[in-house]
C-alpha cells in the first residue's frame, strides 16, 4: 500500500502520470523531476508522512526505490487512508478520541449554519480533501455515516 501511495504522491508532485512512475524512476530518467520539483517532492513527502529527512537521507532521495527504502527505514508501513484522516479531523475539532468515532457517532450539534464548531470542521474537511460542501449537504449531516455518504458523492471516499 505504501508503494502505491508513494507512486501517487510522486506523480502528483512531479506533474506526471502515475503509470510513468516505477521503482526505477529517478531524477535522471523522469520527465519533470528537476531540482525545483525535487524540492517540492521532498517537502510533500515530509508533510504527507509527517517525517523529517536527515541531511544524509536527503542526499539519497534520488529514485523511487531509494525513497521507498528510506520510508521503510523510518518504519512507515501503513499509509493513512482518507477515512482515517477524516476521523482525525473530526476528533481534533470535536475534542474526542478518534477511536470513538463509529457509524453512529452523532454530529447533529454541528450541522446548523450558526454552529462555530461545524463551520471549522467543514472548512477543515473542504481544505483537506479539496472539495466544496453545499449548505444542503451540510444540513443532511447528523452522524459520521452521513458525512461519509456526502464525501463518497464528492469522490473522496470509495463506495464500498
Amino acid at each position: 500500500m505504501i508503494k502505491q501511495k508513494l507512486k501517487k504522491i510522486m506523480a502528483e508532485l512531479l506533474g506526471t502520470d502515475e503509470a510513468k512512475i516505477s521503482a526505477d524512476s529517478s531524477m535522471d530518467n523522469t520527465e519533470g523531476w528537476d531540482s525545483l520539483a525535487h524540492l517540492k517532492l521532498v517537502a510533500g513527502l515530509e508533510k504527507f508522512f509527517n517525517i523529517k529527512f536527515s541531511e544524509k537521507e536527503l542526499l539519497r532521495l534520488r529514485s523511487t526505490k531509494k525513497i521507498l527504502d528510506i520510508l521503510k527505514s523510518k518504519n512507515i508501513k501503513r499509509v493513512k487512508n482518507e477515512e482515517d484522516i477524516l476521523k482525525e479531523i473530526i476528533a481534533k475539532i470535536m475534542n474526542v478520541d478518534s477511536k470513538t468515532i463509529g457509524e453512529d457517532f452523532s454530529m447533529e450539534t454541528i450541522s446548523s449554519e450558526d454552529d462555530f464548531t461545524g463551520k471549522v470542521l467543514f472548512s477543515e474537511i473542504e481544505k483537506k480533501f479539496n472539495i466544496q460542501l453545499t449548505i444542503e449537504e451540510i444540513k443532511t449531516i447528523r452522524s459520521y455515516k452521513d458525512i461519509k455518504e456526502v464525501l463518497k458523492k464528492h469522490g473522496v471516499l470509495n463506495n464500498e
